[in-house]
């Protein structure tokens, strides 16, 4: 597989064309589609009608992370005033944040997190390492806790239909832990539960050592909704959901009977060595990654083009 991913990465791809998007764009007209961008992600994470319309959060999550980038790099060229960048930092994100967290979402915090680290890394290397290493060490120990908050409030309709003004006065009120909660307080296990989680290996390993003779392959199963994905559900309301995480738990034993609202992270190798076999799959898995995800592939245009001014 490591051979597949240096030969993708340094003979195949080398030649492939760069994907860039017009090289001029007006500030203005950025500066307006970004915060468009923005204030319709906020919205739709604040407003909790916004969740039930069909397929519009697989727009408007990700909309966040691109119009914060956009702004963050027409920022450090001075090409927008700071105020724009202290009102999302101080106004937006912290409201944003929040309902997150009354929420018991902890991956909210670690996906802007993360977005910051890489937005910093090139001109700012310590800054982001800095981030890294702090947010690192919250997720590490406060899984646990934001495991137990997230089954509290799950367990609480009345909260959950809530505005977010007022799920932020009763938020109190649901840490009330049990004994039974006190193990998961604890951050050296709370640790050991995100090693054990973001580790592929084990994962990887349980899957070839009981596929096929214990647990029969899943013969693909898993990429029927490629067929049907790219059509919206509001066009098509009874579009088969994918709930492959909850029943590759139940198929391997790591679910049991009562935990059918719960899902288990595949990675793709992992899904394909559970559908198929591991090693042809797997060998061009990594081949294909290792063009399209490779230094030559000019990743910044597809946001903001610094140099250029372009989108």
């Amino acid at each position: 597989m490591i051979l597949a991913f240096v030969v993708g990465v340094q003979y195949v791809f080398v030649r492939f064309p760069r994907f860039r998007l017009p090289e001029k764009y007006d500030d203005r007209r950025l500066i307006v589609l970004s915060w468009v961008l923005l204030m319709a992600h906020a919205a739709y994470l604040l407003i909790p009608s916004l969740n039930q319309i069909p397929s519009i959060g697989q727009f408007l999550l990700p909309a966040g992370f691109v119009s914060i980038s956009i702004f963050y790099f027409l920022w450090s060229e001075r090409r927008l005033d700071t105020r724009h960048l202290l009102f999302i930092l101080f106004v937006v994100l912290p409201l944003v944040l929040i309902e997150r967290l009354t929420q018991g979402l902890l991956t909210a915090i670690f996906l802007y997190a993360l977005l910051a680290f890489f937005l910093l890394l090139k001109n700012h290397p310590w800054k982001a390492l800095t981030i890294g290493a702090g947010v690192g060490a919250v997720l590490l120990t406060s899984y646990g806790p934001f495991t137990v908050i997230r089954e509290k409030v799950r367990g609480a309709p009345d909260f959950l239909l809530a505005s977010p003004m007022e799920q932020v006065q009763q938020f109190p009120h649901l840490l009330s832990f049990e004994p039974k909660d006190y193990r998961r307080l604890n951050p050296v296990d709370s640790a050991q539960v995100v090693l054990r989680r973001t580790a592929l290996l084990p994962l990887y390993a349980m899957v070839a050592e009981r596929s096929p003779e214990e647990v029969p392959y899943w013969k693909g199963e898993t990429y029927r909704p490629i067929l049907t994905s790219i059509v919206l559900r509001f066009l098509w309301p009874e579009k088969p959901r994918e709930v492959y995480g909850n029943v590759f738990g139940h198929r391997y034993g790591m679910l049991t009977e009562r935990h059918w609202g719960m899902s288990v992270n595949i990675p793709w190798i992992v899904e394909m060595r559970a559908c198929l076999t591991s090693a042809p799959l797997g060998h061009l898995s990594l081949f294909l990654n290792g063009g399209f995800g490779s230094s030559r592939f000019d990743v910044k245009p597809l946001v903001v083009d610094g140099s250029s001014g372009g989108f």
